[in-house]
C-alpha cells in the first residue's frame, strides 16, 4: 500500500510539475484542463477520489463482516449455554411411563386385580419414587395398610430409586362395590425426584371401569294386591349367582308406611331390626327370609318394599344390589275406619275422655250379611269401667272388646251393596297409670276394629270379607312442677327478722321440684323473675342441670334437659334450691310482698312429641308451704 501511494505521487509530480525557464506554464497538452470551479492547484484528481472511496467502502465491508461473524459466534455460544442450562434445569415427565391395566367391565362385589406398570425412560435416576393407587369410592382394598384421606381410599408402595431405563409393575386388589351400570374411577400416581434436581415431580394415569352385573340377586315374593289391615305373608329370596364366597353381608329392608311386622323367620340378630346378617354366603348358595305383618292404607295406594344387600363400611351401609316391589292396596269387601272425635292429634292426657267414631261400608255391588263389628281395646291405661257404645254395643270385659251384631243392631242383618253406616264408642284414660318400675313407660291405647261376615256370596267365592282398622293413641306423660318457699329450711339456713322489717334483710329459700310419670321428657327448662325489691344471694343447693341468674333481666333459669319417666314415682324427684333476700321498703308495711314470680316450666314429651308447658303460683313472704311459719310472720313491719 505504501509503495502504491508513493508511485501515484511521483506520477502526479511529473504531470503537473513546473516547466523549465522559457517554456510555457500552461497545463499539459496530454490532459487538457477541465474547469471545476476550483483552481487547479487546490483540486484533487477525480480518479484519486474514486480510489479513496473504494478503499473506505472495502474497509467498512470488512468491519461489518468481522462484526457479524463475531456476533454470530457470541449468539451461538449463548444459545448453546441456554440449551445446556435448560437441560440442567428442566425435566420432561412424559418420559416417565405409567399405565394401569384392569377389567373395564366388572361384576360388583368380586375381587379385581389391577396392574400398574411404570418405566423410567429418562437419562437420569429417579429417587424417592413412591407409587400411589387410588381406589373407587366404594371399593374394599385387599391391603391391610390401605389409607383414607378424606373421601379417598388409597394404597402406597415405596419404589426407592429407578435407574435410567428401569421398569417394573405393582398389583392392587380390591372388591369393587356399587350398583349395576355405575362408573368406577381409579387412578395411579408416581411421585419422584430426578437425581440432578432438588424439585419433586409426578406422573399420573386414570382408569375407568363399569359394573355390568351384580352377583347377588334379590327377589320379593309379594302379592300384587293387598287388602288393607289384613294379615300379609311374603318372603325375600337371595341368591349368589357367582362361584365366589361372600362374607359379612347384610340384608336391609325398608318397609312402606303403615306396615307393621308381626313375625319373621329367621329373626334379625342385628341391632337394627330391619337388618339381617349373612356371615357367609357360598358360591351358588341361596336363602329366604319369611315375613308376616299387617299393611294398611287407602284403596289404590301403592306400598313399596325395598331390599338391599351389601356390607357395612366406615359406619355406613354400602349396597351390592337392591330390588323394589310394590303392592297395591285394594278395598276389602267389608271396610271400616276409626277416628277420634274432636281430637287435633293422636295423643291424649291422663283422665281424658276419648270419643271414637266408627264408619263401616259394603264396598261391593252385592248384599252382605249378617255382619258383626268388633272393637278390641288393648291398653293398661284405659279405665274399662267407663267404656260405653252406641246402638247397644256390648262391652265384653273378658275380651276387652265392644261387639255389635244383629242382636244389638238389626241393620247388620243385611248390608246392601255400597251401603254404609256409623257407630261410636268412648272411654276414659286412667288418672293414675300403673308405673311400678322404670320399664313402665310410653303408654298408649290401641283399638283394633274388625268387620266380618260368615256368609260369602257366590260372586265373591274365595275372597276374604273381613275388614280391619287399627288406631293407636299415645298417652302424654304427666309432668308436675312445684315451687315452694321456706324460711326454716334444712338445705339453706336463713337469717333475718320475722316478720320482715323495713331496712333489715330477711332471707328465704325457694325450691323447684319436678315429677315426671310415664314418658321421658327433654329440653326441660324452668325460669322465673325476681321483683325489684328482692336480692339474689348466690347460695344454692347442688342440682342436676345448670342454675343461672342474670342480673340485667333479673331472671333465674334452670336448664334441666332430659328427665326420665318415673321421676318422682320410682326415681328421686328432680330438685334445686336457692336463697333470696328481702330488704322491705316503707311502702310495703302491712303487705306480704312477692319474693319470686312468673315461674314456668317448658319441655317436650319424647314419646308423643307434644310440648309441655306448666306454671307455678307466685311466692309471697307468707310462705304457705312452711308449716313452722305463721301468716303474720310474713307481713312487713316497721
Amino acid at each position: 500500500m505504501y509503495y502504491l501511494i508513493m508511485g501515484l505521487e511521483d506520477l502526479q509530480k511529473k504531470l503537473y510539475q513546473e516547466k523549465e525557464p522559457g517554456e510555457s506554464k500552461g497545463p499539459s497538452s496530454v490532459f487538457p484542463p477541465v474547469y471545476t470551479g476550483r483552481t487547479l492547484s487546490n483540486a484533487a484528481p477525480s480518479w484519486q477520489n474514486n480510489e479513496s472511496l473504494n478503499f473506505l467502502a472495502q474497509r467498512r465491508k470488512r468491519r461489518f463482516f468481522w462484526g457479524t461473524a463475531i456476533s454470530l459466534v457470541i449468539l451461538s455460544l449463548a444459545l448453546a449455554g441456554w440449551f445446556l442450562w435448560r437441560g440442567l434445569h428442566s425435566f420432561n415427565t412424559s418420559s416417565v411411563v405409567l399405565e394401569i391395566f384392569g377389567q373395564e367391565r366388572i361384576v360388583g362385589g368380586e375381587e379385581i386385580n389391577f396392574v400398574v406398570r411404570y418405566k423410567n425412560n429418562t437419562k437420569v435416576s429417579l429417587e424417592k419414587a413412591v407409587l400411589t393407587f387410588v381406589y373407587s369410592t366404594d371399593s374394599l382394598p385387599d391391603d391391610e395398610n390401605f389409607k383414607k384421606m378424606g373421601d379417598l381410599i388409597l394404597s402406597e408402595k415405596e419404589l426407592g430409586v429407578l435407574a435410567p431405563g428401569q421398569e417394573g409393575q405393582a398389583e392392587f386388589k380390591a372388591k369393587v362395590l356399587g350398583d349395576k351400570d355405575s362408573s368406577q374411577n381409579f387412578s395411579a400416581k408416581l411421585a419422584y425426584r430426578p437425581a440432578n434436581f432438588n424439585s419433586d415431580f409426578s406422573s399420573q394415569e386414570e382408569f375407568k371401569a363399569k359394573i355390568v352385573a351384580v352377583p347377588i340377586v334379590l327377589n320379593f315374593d309379594l302379592p300384587e294386591k293387598v287388602v288393607s289391615a289384613q294379615d300379609l305373608s311374603f318372603s325375600l329370596q337371595y341368591i349368589n349367582t357367582s362361584e365366589t364366597e361372600f362374607s359379612g353381608l347384610l340384608i336391609k329392608i325398608d318397609w312402606p308406611e303403615n306396615f307393621t311386622l308381626s313375625e319373621v323367620h329367621p329373626a334379625s340378630s342385628a341391632t337394627d331390626k330391619n337388618v339381617w346378617e349373612l356371615k357367609n354366603l357360598a358360591g351358588r348358595a341361596e336363602g329366604k327370609i319369611v315375613f308376616k305383618g299387617v299393611l294398611s292404607g287407602s284403596a289404590g295406594d301403592d306400598k313399596a318394599f325395598r331390599a338391599q344387600v351389601g356390607v357395612e363400611k366406615d359406619g355406613r351401609f354400602v349396597a351390592y344390589s337392591q330390588t323394589t316391589r310394590s303392592a297395591m292396596i285394594s278395598a276389602s269387601p267389608l271396610w271400616l275406619e276409626q277416628s277420634l272425635t274432636g281430637a287435633e292429634s293422636a295423643s291424649a292426657s291422663l283422665n281424658q275422655f276419648l270419643n271414637y267414631n266408627l264408619k263401616y261400608r259394603n264396598t261391593t255391588e252385592f248384599p252382605l250379611g249378617p255382619v258383626s263389628v268388633k272393637v278390641k281395646i288393648e291398653s293398661r291405661a284405659v279405665d274399662l269401667g267407663t267404656v260405653s257404645a252406641s246402638y247397644g254395643g256390648f262391652f265384653d270385659s273378658n275380651e276387652n272388646a265392644i261387639v255389635w251384631n244383629v242382636s244389638t243392631l238389626p241393620a247388620l242383618e243385611r248390608l246392601a251393596g255400597k251401603s254404609e253406616g256409623e257407630l261410636s264408642f268412648s272411654f276414659r284414660i286412667k288418672d293414675n297409670l300403673p308405673v311400678d318400675d322404670a320399664s313402665d313407660k310410653n303408654f298408649s291405647v290401641l283399638t283394633v276394629a274388625t268387620i266380618d261376615s260368615s256368609n260369602v256370596p257366590l260372586e265373591l267365592s274365595g275372597t276374604k270379607l273381613e275388614g280391619r282398622n287399627d288406631l293407636a293413641v299415645k298417652i302424654n306423660s304427666r309432668v308436675v312442677f312445684y315451687q315452694k318457699g321456706f324460711y326454716y329450711d334444712n338445705l339453706i339456713p336463713n337469717t333475718g327478722p320475722l316478720p320482715p322489717r323495713v331496712g333489715e334483710k330477711t332471707t328465704y329459700t325457694v325450691r323447684w321440684q319436678i315429677l315426671n310419670v310415664s314418658n321421658d321428657i327433654s329440653e326441660t327448662e324452668i325460669s322465673a323473675v325476681l321483683p325489684n325489691w328482692m336480692q339474689w344471694s348466690g347460695r344454692t343447693s347442688s342440682a342436676d342441670g345448670s342454675l343461672k341468674y342474670d342480673s340485667a333481666s333479673r331472671k333465674i333459669t334452670w336448664q334441666v334437659g332430659k328427665i326420665s319417666a318415673g321421676t318422682g314415682v320410682v326415681l328421686p324427684v328432680k330438685q334445686v334450691a336457692f336463697q333470696l333476700g328481702l330488704v322491705p321498703s316503707i311502702s310495703q308495711i302491712g303487705l306480704s310482698p312477692e319474693i319470686i314470680k312468673g315461674a314456668k316450666l317448658e319441655a317436650r314429651d319424647d314419646f308423643t312429641g307434644m310440648p309441655v308447658s306448666l306454671s307455678a303460683p307466685d311466692l309471697k313472704t307468707s310462705l304457705t308451704d312452711d308449716s313452722a311459719l305463721g301468716y303474720d310472720k310474713g307481713i312487713v313491719a316497721e
